[in-house]
């Protein structure tokens, strides 16, 4: 009998080791799982199960239903259960990235807040840590320790934590690095840091933003499903899943089949090769997603924003940008308040209680790209019942209209603003993909010289507001910028694949360029990718890619290593400003930027704008320019008076007194006047010589004055 105990004890001890569930968890805590990404627990004498699945929620599924099971290994389509884990075996966890990057599962028993309902509660890096402070320490006993503090610390959100075995210090952060978007720092102490992100932390999925990226897919995926119909429904897939989905690409490496995944270019960097790349590959991976709520007051509205990406920009009434704005530093709750009167944010009373505004999202605090989203809010008032509701709308970006009217004849190096196809453009979209394209004139020495662009910067009209593009190395240094200078016809032709953009309170972008013409070929650039600490030439190796607007421009004609300055000025217009009955005629023709779009109470009716076009002017500019010539017409007037009064003060005779009155007037008595009355004039050559001459005018006057004493006399 005791031996019978003595081999259930020796049993248990050796396939549950201390700390971890056995079984079900107990009273106060659920069963949950710890995900590591490019590790795998390789130890084959506790192996439970191994099959094959693409869906990464079946493996969860076979470990949690186990009792036996403690950890399972997930490689795209394969799992492998096991009784052991790596709490108990750490050297058996090791690193892995081939073929494809797997995930190590391993069960735990922790206290989950009741709203937590993913597959797992944390995913962890080993010897890595967060490059910020946290803002609260502890002292624990065990990783699932650390792990409680987190999910149910009530000061804070705490988003991630990191624990320090050397001396079991866990720190608690508000911040993560999917929301910081940064990458982790290695630990190289010796001392073993594990970072953990809380997956149950709050998860704003109202709307959801992806970037389209070109030339790579993950190779691993949590999710493969095929017989996928589109697109649309590959990314309905990715919005409804029951795990954070911020990755998914659709019919890459078999026509019908959707790929999706919880990492993005940030949480797999600390992978060695986690991507397949190939020119034709285009993937999507999380922007940002929102959760909006709308506060209808009795004489403001207020837009309440949170998000799951840190934001830094701006928030602002589209019609009064610098009157109505929010300017929001590194935060992930932000709001916008606007008047009902209309002062300040301009928001329209369209009668019967109900008022709209329009407020733009907008990521870059001095232009307004295509990442931008526009919301359209509108507070109806039951004035009878003294009711209050809010509906909210949502738009993309304004599209904007793009006239380039900068021509220089002649010229040796032209700039010009071309699609894909290599056509010249005349106007674009805001997120339209589009090239800055530089070309060296046949008149130029084709054969001698080639060219090398750098620092380009775009301007607003006045130049205050400016755009770093290509920074001095030739690197793109704003993610405006779409992937590295491309060469073309042997060197002669260089471009810049550029996102079409706009300064929210200037018509005007003047884009300025130097170029460096070197005899043969040019040394490209070696830059560094970011996301993906790729190294790639500034020209020859393509990138992401989008589009940019057209002109042409002259530089001087140089010969040597000299550097040249080459710019253009391009006119842009909103669309908004063309429409002929004010913003709600051409709100209709904007395409929605989020998962889907309301109509506005009532419906908004509306039209694009033809490919003709309508020149626009603003009233502002007009006003100006009327001042200015005005001004101008003044000045000139006044310095023309003052001339001409100079010139007549300059004709006048220089006397005191020269007067003939030798003849007596009859209207005057002659007086006698001697020598001492009159004042020598001092350029006469004649000592008595007496200059007598000027206008009747003045002699009359003097005469008059003369008169006046002999009259006074003669009485």
């Amino acid at each position: 009998m005791m031996l019978r105990i003595f081999c259930l004890f020796f049993i248990i001890l050796v396939c549950v080791p201390p700390g971890q569930p056995a079984g079900s968890c107990p009273a106060g805590s659920a069963t949950t799982f710890e995900l590591i990404t490019g590790a795998i627990f390789m130890q084959e004498q506790g192996k439970i199960s191994q099959f094959q699945t693409f869906d990464i929620n079946d493996c969860f599924a076979a470990c949690r239903n186990s009792s036996a099971c403690n950890s399972a290994n997930f490689e795209t389509g394969l799992c492998t259960t096991s009784q052991f884990n790596a709490s108990a075996m750490p050297e058996s966890l090791r690193t892995d990235d081939f073929p494809v990057f797997p995930n190590y599962l391993e069960k735990l028993c922790l206290r989950l807040p009741e709203t937590c309902k993913r597959q797992w509660s944390f995913q962890a890096v080993v010897n890595y840590r967060l490059p910020v402070y946290g803002l609260k320490a502890l002292s624990v006993k065990t990783k699932e320790e650390c792990m409680d503090a987190c999910l149910n610390e009530q000061s804070f959100i705490c988003y991630s934590a990191e624990l320090r075995y050397s001396n079991m210090t866990c720190v608690l952060n508000n911040a993560s690095q999917s929301i910081l978007q940064t990458k982790l720092q290695k630990v190289t102490d010796g001392d073993r840091v594990d970072y953990f992100e809380n997956s149950c932390a709050k998860d704003p999925r109202t709307y959801c933003e992806y970037n389209r990226i070109r030339g790579r897919v993950l190779k691993a995926a949590d999710l493969v499903r095929s017989k996928v119909a589109s697109l649309e429904e590959c990314k309905s897939l990715c919005l409804t899943s029951n795990f954070s989905c911020n990755y998914y690409h659709y019919g890459q490496l078999s026509e019908d089949e959707c790929s999706l995944s919880h990492h993005t270019a940030v949480t797999v960097s600390h992978i060695s090769e986690p991507y397949v790349f190939s020119a034709d590959f285009v993937s999507y991976e999380l922007r940002a997603c929102f959760g909006i709520q709308l506060s209808c007051e009795a004489k403001k509205m207020s837009v309440l924003i949170e998000t799951d990406r840190v934001f830094d920009g701006l928030v602002y009434a589209k019609e009064q940008p610098k009157a109505c704005q929010n300017d929001v530093v590194n935060s992930t709750a932000f709001q916008l308040t606007m008047s009902l009167d209309g002062t300040g944010c301009s928001t329209a009373n369209n009668g019967r209680g109900t008022y709209s505004n329009y407020v733009m999202i907008q990521y870059n605090d001095k232009i307004v790209t295509s990442k931008d989203m526009g919301l359209s809010v509108s507070c109806e008032y039951d004035l009878g019942s003294r009711n209050v509701t809010g509906t909210l709308n949502t738009n993309g970006a304004p599209t904007i209209t793009e006239n380039v009217n900068f021509k220089v004849p002649s010229p040796i190096v032209q700039m010009t603003i071309r699609n894909s196809q290599g056509n010249p453009l005349t106007t674009a979209t805001v997120g339209d993909k589009i090239y800055l394209q530089f070309d060296l004139a046949a008149t130029n020495a084709p054969d001698i010289y080639n060219i090398f662009v750098k620092d380009v910067v775009a301007v607003d009209g006045p130049g205050k507001t400016k755009i770093k593009m290509i920074d001095s190395n030739g690197c793109p240094s704003d993610d405006i910028v779409l992937g590295p200078v491309e060469t073309l016809n042997d060197g002669k032709t260089l471009r810049i694949p550029i996102e079409a953009f706009k300064f929210p309170t200037n018509d005007e972008v003047e884009f300025m360029a130097l170029i460096k013409p070197c005899q043969k070929q040019c040394e490209p650039a070696r830059c560094i990718d970011d996301a993906t600490q790729i190294v790639y030439n500034s020209f020859g190796k393509r990138r992401r890619r989008r589009e940019a607007a057209t002109g042409e421009a002259q530089i001087s004609d140089k010969k040597g290593d000299e550097d040249m300055v080459v710019f253009h000025r391009i006119n842009i217009n909103d669309i908004f400003s063309t429409c002929p009955n004010g913003r709600d005629d051409c709100l209709s023709g904007v395409s929605s930027a989020l998962a889907y779009q309301n109509a506005l109470p009532g419906g908004v009716q509306g039209r694009m704008i033809p490919e003709s076009g309508q020149v626009c002017v603003h009233k502002l500019a007009i006003a100006v320019a009327s001042s200015v010539v005005l001004l101008i017409q003044v000045v000139f007037g006044v310095a023309l008076a003052f001339i001409c009064q100079r010139y007549r003060s300059n004709q006048k005779p220089h006397f005191k007194a020269c007067l003939d009155i030798s003849t007596p007037s009859p209207r005057s008595t002659s007086v006698a006047l001697s020598d001492s009355d009159f004042r020598p004039m001092e350029k006469s050559s004649n000592k008595n010589s007496y200059d007598l001459s000027g206008t009747a005018s003045s002699v009359q006057f003097l005469s008059r004055q003369l008169s006046h004493p002999t009259a006074e006399s003669n009485s």
